[in-house]
């Protein structure tokens, strides 16, 4: 039987590239990736109704994928097709409405790939593995309708969504990213703490997430598990630094992404960032995008093939002030560029940080100051590695936070990026009394 399988599937398989090739002769627009006859052709048997539906993705790299899947009572078969390189993988695999455990095939019917994940509604997650176990992706697909069917700009479900406890005490900064991971920030107002965290979406819609936070120089402090509740809410549950706990926060903000590529740059990308509805954040936002582009030119200036890795972390968002860091993985890696970016929306001009300090104040030497001193404390026990790593901190490299100014190092490859906080409350006094110290320090 499993022989006959083969031989019905291989001459489907030559009828399907003759009909893809027919097509190469033809111009094509996004519906026309659309393989529905191509899908149905593999099936041996369709008396008895197939069943063919469209999916739709985009990679943190850049690449659009579509795949085209159809099923019958028995069977999965399709076609997984990377649109901007126009490699495409064959999938089979038995049916189950839920659980997808496929194969994929290359065009001359070797197997290479493991594909596993499962299905729920109108979306498929999946987790695409090599057989070598040298390369794996996981990635969301969402179903369109054929007829109104169009690339996505940006993987789905993208967000940024701050949420905050009712006594204020507790601020949530959570993004959901291309690779399907969480990341983010956590303030607990009653320590001064900040953790960032790290995690994973239990299903498609990322209803509950098991997260594990870490300190500022990336040491495991804490894990949680975040719940979606009704009504815009949160509820988190775990331990932070040997404390239980268990608070319901709100939705304070969800934040828009969009994603855009660079026609000079032929190398696979998508830059994500932030959309604001503001005439001059948005002119400025531009210029940031430019210096991103220009840094990826000068990188790959000899490479128009590698797929470019960038990363969009939004620090602070709110209707007064928005702050971020975009990031490029360039060719040197482990070494990402970093752009951070600190923006003042009611008067539309970028933030400088002489801008929270008083005018004859040496703000330069108090946060060198300050700086050290928290980097002291920091290396203490530490091995070298960390010490010289902590050591790249600079207050040059800043993002605001509604707590405070947070000053990054340089990225280690090992721990990531360190970071030191210095509260609003530590420059006290010293702080100049202007409308951004009012808007900062409202609440």
């Amino acid at each position: 039987m499993k022989k006959k399988l083969n031989i019905d599937r291989n001459l489907a398989r030559n009828f399907l590239w003759f009909i893809l090739f027919s097509l190469c002769n033809v111009g094509i627009f996004a519906q026309n990736y659309l393989l529905t006859e191509e899908v149905k052709a593999l099936f041996p048997n369709v008396q008895n109704g197939v069943w063919i539906s469209h999916f739709n993705s985009t990679a943190i790299d850049g690449n659009k994928y579509i795949l085209n899947l159809g099923y019958d009572e028995h069977d999965y078969r399709g076609i997984l097709q990377n649109i901007t390189s126009n490699e495409k993988i064959f999938i089979e695999g038995r049916y189950d409405p839920i659980e997808l455990k496929w194969i994929g095939f290359d065009s001359i019917d070797q197997i290479k790939y493991d594909i596993i994940g499962f299905r729920k509604d109108s979306v498929i997650q999946l987790d695409i593995i090599s057989k070598d176990r040298k390369k794996a992706m996981k990635m969301n697909f969402i179903m369109q309708n054929r007829d109104l069917f169009k690339l996505l700009d940006c993987a789905p479900f993208l967000f940024c969504k701050i949420y905050q406890a009712e006594n204020k005490l507790t601020r949530l900064n959570l993004q959901r990213n291309e690779d399907e991971s969480i990341s983010g920030s956590i303030f607990l107002q009653s320590t001064e703490e900040n953790y960032s965290l790290s995690g994973k979406c239990m299903d498609p819609f990322c209803s509950v997430s098991n997260i594990v936070l870490y300190n500022n120089i990336a040491e495991k402090k804490g894990s949680i598990v975040l719940k979606v509740l009704a009504h815009n809410s949160i509820l988190i549950e775990g331990t932070i630094a040997s404390e239980k706990i268990e608070e319901k926060l709100h939705l304070l903000n969800q934040i828009k992404y969009n994603c855009i590529s660079f026609p000079e740059i032929k190398n696979p990308h998508n830059v994500k960032t932030i959309v604001i509805q503001d005439k001059a954040f948005s002119k400025f936002n531009n210029e940031q995008l430019q210096k991103v582009k220009q840094t990826i030119l000068r990188e790959y200036t000899n490479d128009s093939i590698s797929s470019i890795q960038t990363y969009f972390d939004l620090e602070y968002c709110n209707e007064d002030f928005v702050s971020g860091i975009y990031r490029v993985i360039l060719k040197g890696e482990p070494f990402i560029y970093s752009q951070p970016f600190n923006y003042f929306l009611r008067s539309g001009r970028e933030i400088q940080i002489e801008d929270f300090f008083e005018k004859e104040f040496d703000y330069n030497s108090f946060l060198n100051e300050i700086i050290a001193f928290k980097s002291e404390h920091l290396i203490k026990n530490k091995s070298e590695e960390i010490k010289n790593w902590i050591g790249t901190i600079s207050k040059q490299n800043w993002v605001l936070r509604e707590e405070g100014l947070v000053f990054y190092s340089s990225y280690n490859p090992n721990y990531g990026f360190a970071q030191i906080q210095v509260l609003f409350s530590e420059i006290g006094a010293k702080m100049k009394k202007n409308n951004i110290s009012k808007r900062l320090l409202k609440g």
